[in-house]
C-alpha cells in the first residue's frame, strides 16, 4: 500500500515536466509549399496544392519521439491552367468529390547524414494507403522575426507511381498523356 501511495506521488510530481521531456511542436508558416512535378505529354508540369495543414512534434535528438501528419486539400490544385486544374481534381485522377483528402503520417525517423533524414510512413491518395519513405533535409536556426524562438525548414522529394493509387482511370491510364513517375515535393518552414 504504501508503495502504491508513494508511486502516485511520484507521478504527480513528475506529470507537469513531462511536455518539457516530449519531442517540441511546431507551427507552419506560409511560406511552405507542397506540390508536385509530373509530365504531361512528355513535358514537365508543376503545381501547388495552397491549402494544407500539418501536425509537427519533431526533434533531431528524439527521433523516436516524433511524428508528423500532413493533410492536403486535393481541391486546392494550381498547375497554372484552369483546364488542367479541373481534369486533377476529376473522376479520372484524384476525384476530389469522393477523396477530397491526400495525406501522410510518419511516426519513425532516420538520420542518415548530418543533415538528411528519413520519414518512414503512408501515403494515402485517393483512399489507397501504402508505404513511403521520404528523405529531407532538416535546417533549425533563430527565427528571423524573432531571436527567442527556432524557425526549421525541411524540404524533401518523393517520387511515386500515380496509377498505384487508382490515379488514372478510363483514358487517364495512358502514361503517354500522363506519365506514371510523380514527384512529390515540399518545402515546410515552421516556427515552434
Amino acid at each position: 500500500m504504501r508503495a502504491r501511495i508513494l508511486l502516485a506521488i511520484l507521478v504527480l510530481i513528475l506529470t507537469p515536466l513531462a511536455p518539457s521531456w516530449a519531442a517540441p511542436n511546431w507551427i507552419l508558416e506560409n511560406t511552405s509549399r507542397l506540390g508536385f512535378i509530373a509530365t504531361q505529354g512528355g513535358a514537365p508540369v508543376e503545381g501547388l496544392f495552397t491549402s494544407f495543414k500539418a501536425t509537427i512534434t519533431f526533434d533531431a535528438n528524439d527521433l523516436a519521439g516524433s511524428i508528423v501528419a500532413v493533410e492536403i486539400d486535393i481541391a486546392s490544385v494550381d498547375s497554372k491552367s484552369k483546364d488542367r486544374d479541373d481534369a486533377i481534381r476529376g473522376p479520372g485522377l484524384f476525384d476530389a468529390a469522393q477523396w477530397p483528402t491526400a495525406t501522410f503520417k510518419a511516426a519513425k525517423f532516420r538520420q542518415t547524414t548530418k543533415d538528411w533524414f528519413e520519414a518512414e510512413g503512408t501515403l494515402t491518395m485517393r483512399g489507397v494507403t501504402m508505404p513511403a519513405v521520404l528523405p529531407f533535409t532538416l535546417k533549425v536556426a533563430p527565427h528571423p522575426s524573432d531571436k527567442t524562438q527556432l524557425q526549421a525548414r525541411a524540404e524533401g522529394r518523393l517520387t511515386v507511381q500515380r496509377l498505384d493509387y487508382g490515379i488514372g482511370q478510363g483514358p487517364w491510364k495512358d502514361t503517354s498523356i500522363v506519365g506514371n513517375d510523380v514527384i512529390i515535393f515540399l518545402d515546410l518552414v515552421a516556427k515552434q
